[in-house]
This record gives structure tokens, sequence and C-alpha cells, in this order.
């Protein structure tokens, strides 16, 4: 009697945990993929021939998202409903890297415990010059006839007519702690004015940025002569929170200069940035607080 005792009390603890289990993966489990924000500004340049006719460049960019891992869903196109002037298609496969290493099928894709967290690789074409494009919503369409509406963050999209510039760029680099460089030569004597960015906010919150050892904000007036260089220098102040950690920053600050006679001239600023892609910046444990932190769960 005792034995059979036993035995029931075995099948129950079995069976609560079981339920426990499944109670568990209930919870963690995404009704849908979870976008990750994006904080980025990216360009493209404008050139008209001496034929007349113009060229404008693609703009190849992309965002990430996770989902779980058993999703066999895919990307099969996304619209910018806040942008209906622009045509852009979005896939899982990156097109791009078509002779090398994209395979039809395989999708760029890492696993932590559960989720899968995939890159969706967005081209955006243009038949004209235009003003910034301020990209904060998508709706994304799925193979299997899925929709779903996304909030990006915010995506700045930018197109430069080709122009002289006195200030020439030598050389750049970055490193894993978070620090970059960027080293420029002087062809014509200039003035600096000032650095201007829709993410003025959060270089001020996230970066340090000095150029030529001084800080970026105390740089109006600053006169550099031909034959001298510049250096600016970026550094992380590691003050990613929870609900930031797996957004995607990419930043562009523009310098503004003159020369003596007053003609205006802009450059801007790389390696401002920090995008998640290694398997170091993702856990499981992670990637739930990050969940919490935004309802998603």
């Amino acid at each position: 009697m005792k034995s059979i005792k036993i035995i029931y009390l075995c099948i129950i603890s079995v069976v609560v945990i079981l339920l426990i289990c499944l109670g568990i993966s209930k919870y963690l489990e995404l009704d849908m993929p979870v976008y990750f924000e994006n904080f980025c500004e990216y360009e493209t340049f404008y050139e008209e021939n001496p034929d007349g006719t113009s060229y404008i460049q693609d703009l190849n960019f992309s965002i990430q998202y996770v989902t779980n891992v058993s999703d066999s869903r895919t990307v099969s196109t996304i619209h910018f409903p806040y942008a209906p002037e622009i045509y852009a298609q979005g896939s899982n496969y990156n097109q791009s890297f078509s002779f090398f290493s994209y395979d039809n099928n395989q999708i760029s894709a890492r696993t932590y415990g559960r989720y899968s967290v995939r890159d969706l690789y967005i081209n955006v074409m243009f038949d004209q010059l235009f003003d910034d494009i301020i990209l904060t919503k998508a709706i994304i369409y799925y193979n299997n006839g899925d929709m779903q509406e996304v909030e990006l963050g915010k995506i700045v999209l930018r197109c430069h007519e080709s122009q002289v510039n006195y200030i020439v760029s030598e050389s750049s680099g970055g490193s894993n702690d978070g620090t970059a460089f960027n080293t420029y030569r002087i062809t014509k004597d200039v003035e600096l004015v000032d650095i201007t960015s829709p993410f003025k906010y959060l270089i001020d919150e996230i970066f340090e940025i000095t150029i030529n050892n001084v800080d970026y904000k105390d740089i109006s007036g600053t006169q550099l002569k031909e034959g001298s260089s510049l250096r600016i220098e970026i550094a992380s102040k590691n003050a990613l929170n929870e609900s930031m950690i797996y957004n995607i920053y990419r930043l562009l600050p523009m310098i503004n200069y003159q020369d003596m006679d007053g003609n205006k001239y802009s450059i801007p600023i790389y390696n401002v940035g920090y995008i998640p892609i290694y398997d170091a910046d993702f856990t499981f444990s992670g990637l739930i607080n990050y969940f919490n932190s935004k309802g998603a769960l």
C-alpha cells in the first residue's frame, strides 16, 4: 500500500512538473516577432553627369528582430506607410552577397535558447534627389500571408549632392572596447561652425566625441589651416539599459564648416554607433529581460 502511494506521488509530481514546464514554455512563447528599435542614419549620393543624366545610389541596410526558434516564416516584402513615395524590398536573405555566401535555403539567424535573432535586409530605391526621409513604422509581410505593423524607432534616409570638400578623410578605425577614430587632412583654410544631428540627445547620452581633443559642442569658430590635420575620437559611455541594449545605433552627425569666403560645406562623422551582432551581445536571459521591459511577454 505504501509503495502504491509513493508511485502515485511520483506520477503526480511528474505531471505537476510537466504542467509547470508547459506553462513556462507557453509564457515564453512570442505571439509575433519582436523588432528591435533602430536609431540610424543612412546616406546615399546624387550625381549629375555631363550629358544631363543623373544617378542616385540605392540604399541597403538591415534591421533585426527576434522570434521563436520554431518560426518558419520568412519576410516576403516591406512597406513604409509614412513614406509611400519610396519603393523598398525586404528579405531575410542578403542578396548583396549572392556570389559569396548567399544560400537560398538559409536565412541569417542566431539561436539563443528558444529564440532566434534574425536579420531583415532592406533595399530602398530612388529615382530623384530627395529631402531627408524619416522612417518610424513599417508593415511587414510574411511568406505565409501574415502581416505585422512594427515600430522601427527612427531611421533617417539622407541624400547628398556631390560637392567639393576641403576636409578630406585619411583614415579611420575602431575597437571592440567602444572606441573609434577618424582622421582628416585639411586642403584649404577653413573654420568649423558646429555639428548637427537629429540624434543629438542620443550622442550626449551614449557617446563622447572630441575633435582635436576638444568636446564637439565647443568647436564653433575653430580655424584649421591648409596642410593641418583633424582627428575625431569617439568613445562609448556604456550607458545602455535593458530596454536599449539590443537596439541598433548608427549615427552620422554632420560637421558644418566654411571657408574664409563664407562658402559652407559639411561632412559626416563615421563610426558613431553600436550594433549588437556578436553572440556575446545576446543571451537567453537578456532577451527575456528585454521582452519584459517592452511588455512583449
